[in-house]
C-alpha cells in the first residue's frame, strides 16, 4: 500500500467516516447474540443500475457482477484483501517461467442442478469462454491460454503462449465463474436469465429494472450463507437510495452521494461504510475521430476541468484527484502530476489545434451507476463550456449507455463519455491492458477511448512477462508518462466506496474492486 494511499485513508478516518462492520464466525443453529451470526431473513441491496446479463461469461460491468458473483465461483476468488485465495481450486502453481499454472480442484463440490463439479466441468467452461463464436467477453481473461490439460478428475494445468505471472488473479475475475456443464449443453441460450452455479445463492427470479430475488443454496458445499434471501433492486437516483435506506426499504445502498452522508451518519438506525477502492473516474476522450483525436484538444480538456473543485464541491472531499493513469492502491502506481485548471491555457491550445469557439461534441454519461456520475458531468460540461465548447450532454440509462460507448471506432458516436474504472482482479495488466493496449479497443474491451501507442503496447508486453511487481515497476512507470502526456482521457479522480448499512446488517466487507460478497451477510435480531 502507497503512501498516498494510507494518507487518502488516514483522511476519511479522521472524518469519523469508517464503520467497521464484523462478525464472529459461528455455526448454524447457534443462539443470536450481539456478535454472532444467526440464520434467517432477507437482505436488500439496492444499487445504481439493473444487471446487464446473468451469463456470467458475457458480463463485462459491476452491477451484473455484483448479482452473478452471488451464483456463480470461480476457480481463484479474490478477497477483500484484493489478492487470489482458493476457490473452486484449493490450491495453484505458477511454473518458474510463467507458462503454465497448475491447480487441484476442490472436491465434493456440485452445481446446484446436481452436476458434479471435476476437470470435465472446467474443460467445459474454458471451451465455452475460448471457442463460442462471436467473441465472450470473458474470452479476453483467457486469450494466452494455449491448452488446458486435465491431468486427473482434480488436476488440471493452464499452458501459456507466453508468460504471464499475474495468471491467478485473471482466473478469480468475476467473468470467469464456473457454469454447469448440462446448462451450457441443454440451456446455453437462456443463460442471461437462468442460472445454474455452485454458489451460496440461488436465483428464483428476476423481473428485469424492479428485482433481482436470491435464495440460499441450502445444498451449498462450504457453510451455507446465513441470510434465506437477497433481493438487489436498481435505483438510479442517489437521494432514492437514501430514502430507501432511511425508511427500512434497503439494508444496504451502494454509492451513498457525500453530500448525505453526514445526514445518514446522524440517524440512529444506520451507519455509513467508507472502504478503499481501486476506482479511477475519468471522461473518455475519443482517441480515434472528431477533435478529441488530436492529443493537444485533449491536453487542453484536461486543463479546462478543475477537478479539485469537482471532488471538494461534488464529493464533498472524500476522494483524491488522479494524478496517474492507475489508483493509488493498484500495483504500478507513480505519480506523475496533475493538468492544473488552467482556462487560458486551454484556450490557447484549443486554437492551435484550430478548434473554433461553438464546436459541438457530443458528451455521453449514466446516471447512478457512478457515484455522483451525472452532477460530475455537468460541472464537466459547464467547464467545457467555458473554454468556447457547445457540448450536448445525453444521459442514457445503463445498458444502454454501455452499448452506445461499445460499438466499433466506425460506429462510435459520442466524443466525451463518463466512465470510471477498477480492475476486476486487482493487478496491474488488467488495468493497463484493459484500458491503454490497441489490442483492447471496443467491442473487444475497454479500451472505448480507442487510445493506441506502440510503445504503451511493448511496454505492457514486457510487462506482463516479468515475475516481481519490482521488476514490472519501472515498465509501468513509462506507460503513466506517456498516457500522461498523450491524455486519452479527461482524468479526474479516485473514488472512494460508500456504502449505507442498516444496523442490523453485520459480516460486510467490501473489496478493493467493489465486489460485495453477501455468503457472510447476516442480519441482527431485535
Amino acid at each position: 500500500m502507497t503512501v498516498r494511499w494510507q494518507r487518502a485513508l488516514a483522511m476519511v478516518v479522521i472524518a469519523g467516516l469508517i464503520v467497521a462492520m464484523a462478525g464472529c464466525v459461528a455455526k448454524p443453529g447457534t443462539p443470536a447474540t450481539s456478535d454472532r451470526p444467526v440464520t434467517g431473513g432477507v437482505l436488500t441491496f439496492v444499487q445504481g443500475a439493473d444487471p446487464v446479463t446473468l451469463d456470467v461469461h458475457r458480463t463485462t460491468e459491476f452491477m451484473s457482477y455484483r448479482v452473478t458473483s452471488q451464483i456463480y465461483e470461480n476457480l481463484i476468488m479474490l478477497g477483500t484483501d484484493g489478492t487470489p485465495k482458493p476457490g473452486l481450486a484449493e490450491s495453484w502453481q505458477m511454473s518458474p517461467d510463467g507458462l503454465s499454472c497448475t491447480l487441484k480442484l476442490r472436491q465434493g463440490v456440485k452445481f446446484t442442478d446436481g452436476t458434479v463439479f471435476d476437470a470435465a466441468a472446467v474443460q467445459a467452461n474454458v471451451d465455452r469462454i475460448l471457442k463460442t463464436t462471436p467473441a465472450l467477453p470473458a474470452r479476453r481473461l483467457l486469450a494466452d491460454v494455449k491448452n488446458l490439460e486435465v491431468i486427473d478428475a482434480h488436476t488440471i494445468r493452464f499452458d501459456l503462449s507466453k508468460p504471464l505471472s499475474l495468471f491467478p488473479y485473471y482466473l478469480s475475475h468475476p467473468s470467469v465463474g464456473m457454469i454447469s456443464p448440462r446448462a451450457l449443453s441443454e440451456l446455453v441460450d437462456q443463460l442471461p436469465t437462468t442460472t445454474v452455479g455452485t454458489g451460496p445463492f440461488v436465483l428464483k427470479e428476476w423481473v428485469p429494472k424492479d428485482r433481482v430475488i436470491l435464495n440460499r443454496n441450502e445444498d451449498y458445499w462450504g457453510q451455507p450463507a446465513w441470510v434465506d434471501q437477497v433481493i438487489f433492486r436498481p435505483a438510479p437516483e442517489a437521494a432514492t437510495r437514501t430514502v430507501m435506506l432511511e425508511s427500512g426499504e434497503a439494508d444496504i445502498v451502494a454509492n451513498v452521494p457525500p453530500a448525505m452522508v453526514s445526514r445518514l451518519r446522524a440517524n440512529p438506525a444506520v451507519e455509513v461504510l467508507v472502504a478503499p477502492y481501486a476506482r479511477v473516474t475519468f471522461i473518455a476522450l475519443n482517441n480515434y475521430r472528431g477533435i478529441t483525436a488530436d492529443p493537444k484538444v485533449r491536453q487542453a480538456l484536461n486543463h479546462a476541468v478543475d477537478k479539485q473543485a469537482i471532488l471538494e464541491r461534488i464529493l464533498f472531499g472524500i476522494g483524491v484527484v488522479s494524478d496517474a493513469p492507475v489508483a493509488s492502491g493498484v500495483e504500478g502506481y507513480s505519480r506523475v502530476g496533475t493538468y492544473q485548471y488552467n482556462v487560458a491555457r486551454a484556450r490557447q491550445l484549443l486554437a492551435e489545434a484550430g478548434v473554433a469557439p461553438g464546436t459541438k461534441v457530443t458528451f455521453f454519461t449514466p446516471s447512478g451507476r457512478y457515484l455522483m456520475d451525472y452532477e460530475i458531468a455537468q460541472a464537466v460540461q459547464g467547464y467545457l463550456t467555458e473554454v468556447g465548447l457547445d457540448v450536448s450532454l445525453e444521459t442514457l440509462e445503463w445498458a444502454a449507455f454501455l452499448s452506445n460507448v461499445s460499438k466499433v471506432p466506425d460506429e462510435s458516436i459520442f466524443d466525451l463519455a463518463l466512465l470510471s474504472f477498477a480492475p476486476g482482479t486487482n493487478d496491474p495488466d488488467w488495468h493497463y491492458s484493459n484500458m491503454f493496449h490497441s489490442a483492447s479497443w471496443a467491442p473487444k474491451s475497454n479500451n472505448r477511448c480507442f487510445f493506441a501507442d506502440p510503445r504503451v503496447d511493448e511496454l505492457l508486453e514486457l510487462a506482463r512477462q516479468k515475475p516481481s511487481a519490482a521488476e514490472r515497476a519501472p515498465l509501468y512507470e513509462q506507460v503513466n508518462k506517456i498516457v500522461f502526456d498523450l491524455a486519452p482521457w479527461i482524468f479526474l479522480h479516485e473514488e472512494q466506496q460508500i456504502y449505507g448499512l442498516s444496523l442490523r446488517v453485520q459480516g460486510v466487507e467490501p473489496a478493493p474492486t467493489e465486489m460485495v460478497y453477501l455468503k457472510d451477510a447476516w442480519l441482527k435480531v431485535k
